[in-house]
């Protein structure tokens, strides 16, 4: 069988780095393409990177005719859901802009696969029965699950009009480090995840936590979400990736472990693990935040055969506070 010549789009970020290792392993040809805004250029030892930008199309097309590309896996993004709220305009700009170009591309090549990083943004605010599932009601409450969402029917509509197989992947929330991969964030901004900021504050990181509403209507009144590691969600698309290639119908999976956790307990939890309690303080709700978001991870398990091994709380709490204390340990 011939080798893929694999396009992976923001592969210098945190998951999309994860994922290029993760790939390295089986295939040969991989191209990173990453403007650099939130990745590094460090975060690609096992890949070509080509510094550009999806808003560049004349570029795009270069790269996809002089690298013969005919799988995608495409991570690219602006991804805060409270930034887009601020600049609602460079959201659209680069997420659903950067994807038309990117399908315009794979329009004029014959792609065998294209995977795309959607989110559980799309959902909005749940309706009951929860875990939510693939065929529920998508409503998106935020600028950033729009796009997310228009992104995922830009796909859908194309692979209706040319042959182009591919798998829409909702994460949920991503979190954890697999210790052997080299990471590094580019931006000390760019991560917003709760476990992370709760991870630095409980090593003297940055001062304290802010918990943004206390009145919802969950158990211990914070928001409750459903966790994932990256590990398992690497393992999510290099099984999305032999499905595609094994001619399976495209379809949209949801990425999580279908357990829900509450702010106030992962922060209880970061407490006890460290030793070190930090202080927190209440703030009114952020717009956008839903209640509750957890995922019904049936289909995903059908389908790929994908089966989680990483879904402890504590594994995800271990490898960040490893790999914050590393990174502390590299700037001494």
């Amino acid at each position: 069988m011939v080798q893929p010549r694999i396009l992976v789009t923001g592969g210098a970020g945190y998951i999309g780095s994860h994922v290029v290792k993760a790939l390295a392993c089986q295939y040969s040809n991989i191209i990173v393409y990453d403007n650099l805004s939130t990745g590094h250029r460090d975060n690609v030892s096992h890949a070509k990177l080509i510094v550009g930008d999806l808003l560049d199309i004349n570029h795009l097309k270069k790269i996809f005719l002089n690298e013969k590309i005919n799988i995608v896996i495409h991570f690219a993004a602006k991804t805060s859901i409270s930034e887009s709220f601020i600049d609602p305009l460079s959201y659209y700009e680069n997420n659903v802009q950067g994807t038309l170009n990117l399908l315009k591309c794979c329009a004029l090549n014959h792609i065998k696969a294209f995977i795309f990083s959607s989110s559980a943004a799309v959902y909005g605010h749940p309706q009951l029965p929860l875990p939510l599932k693939e065929s529920d009601l998508i409503n998106p409450i935020s600028p950033y699950g729009s796009t997310k969402a228009i992104c995922e029917r830009l796909i859908i509509d194309m692979a209706h009009s040319i042959e182009l197989p591919f798998i829409n992947l909702r994460y949920f929330n991503v979190a954890g480090y697999d210790l052997n991969h080299h990471f590094i964030q580019r931006k000390q901004h760019a991560n917003f995840h709760l476990i992370k900021l709760a991870v630095q504050a409980a090593l003297n990181l940055r001062k304290g936590l802010p918990i943004y509403g206390l009145d919802y209507p969950t158990e211990d009144g914070t928001c409750v979400r459903d966790y994932i590691h990256v590990n398992d969600l690497v393992k999510a698309h290099i099984l999305s990736l032999r499905y595609l290639l094994d001619n399976q119908p495209s379809v949209t999976l949801n990425c999580g472990y279908g357990q829900g956790l509450s702010v106030k307990s992962i922060i209880r939890r970061v407490q006890e693990l460290t030793g070190h309690p930090f202080p927190v303080t209440p703030m009114i709700r952020r717009e956008g935040d839903a209640p509750i978001v957890v995922a019904s991870n049936a289909l995903i398990k059908a389908l790929l055969k994908w089966q989680p091994q990483y879904n402890k709380l504590d594994y995800i709490l271990k490898t960040t506070i490893e790999y914050e204390k590393h990174k502390v340990l590299e700037l001494i």
